[in-house]
């Protein structure tokens, strides 16, 4: 049987005077994000650089078809994505991208992929696995 390790119930996103019921909504929402943060990272890695909007999409997109992948919200998605960022394992690329609304929007990239770029080890830029057509 395994066994998960959480922290105190203290550095948990309650007050002392919640119910039970944000215990458990909070405990549960730091055991989702420990299994959301590799997806968004592989999607990255896989896929990048992808603006929020392209992140969350392609996320939709592997909750529809492939079994097995862990439910997350927009702004769950989000977050885990800004956490990565704080880890050094996603920055933001130098060039923008564009919003589903036509706005400006940064783009992300893994660290990983900057540094095939940066040692000129065979990776193709142009090459995303995914056809555009």
């Amino acid at each position: 049987m395994s066994t998960v390790t959480i922290e105190s119930p203290t550095s948990l996103a309650v007050r002392a005077d919640d119910p039970d019921t944000s215990y458990e909504a909070a405990m549960k929402a730091a055991l989702g994000a420990s299994k959301v943060r590799p997806v968004v990272l592989k999607l990255v890695r896989e896929h990048g650089p992808l603006t929020h909007d392209e992140l969350i999409n392609r996320y939709r997109c592997l909750l529809a078809f492939e079994e097995g992948t862990p439910r997350a919200s927009d702004s769950g998605i989000r977050t885990r994505l800004r956490e990565l960022v704080k880890a050094g394992l996603i920055v933001e690329d130098a060039e923008e991208g564009e919003s589903l609304f036509g706005n400006r929007a940064k783009r992300w990239v893994s660290i990983d992929m900057l540094e095939g770029l940066i040692s000129d080890d065979g990776y193709d830029e142009n090459e995303t696995g995914v056809d555009d057509a």
